[in-house]
């Protein structure tokens, strides 16, 4: 079956209005356990399967929202989204660089802190240790 066609019959076996609402559950689910891994770190909910559950579950109910509201088009949707990524593309362009404590290391769970490099990219200081034990010294 094709996502358009199970899009479509979700919308008829259940309608709009319980549709919109299970899209406001999920993006409810994944807003919560966002929340958590920020507030509480690697101590918290950091889990990539879940979270690629959580992910999954917003991304099939926004594809049905795409499908099944009247006029809201492919078409207008790359719109914003083009306009969105410039506006953020002119944003990070005006940023400086500072530690996020939300994003973390998936293989340490640590946060990422900026690098010395001139970017300021984002590393884990452990992974960063490991690279470095690696080299050899004469």
């Amino acid at each position: 079956m094709k996502q358009a066609e199970l899009y479509e019959l979700a919308f008829r076996a259940w309608g709009a209005a319980r549709q919109v609402a299970t899209a406001i559950e999920e993006m409810a689910e994944l807003i919560q356990l966002l929340a958590r891994i920020r507030r509480y770190g690697s101590e918290g909910d950091w889990d990539p399967e879940r979270i690629a559950e959580e992910i999954a579950d917003v991304e099939i109910m926004t594809g049905q929202l795409r499908h099944c509201l009247a006029g809201v088009t492919e078409k207008r949707i790359q719109r914003w989204k083009r306009h969105k990524k410039r506006r953020l593309w002119k944003r990070l362009k005006a940023a400086p660089i500072t530690t996020f404590s939300y994003v973390y290391c998936v293989k340490h769970k640590i946060p990422m802190e900026p690098s010395d490099t001139p970017e300021g990219r984002l590393v884990c200081p452990a992974c960063l240790e490991e690279q470095n034990a690696r080299i050899p010294t004469d």
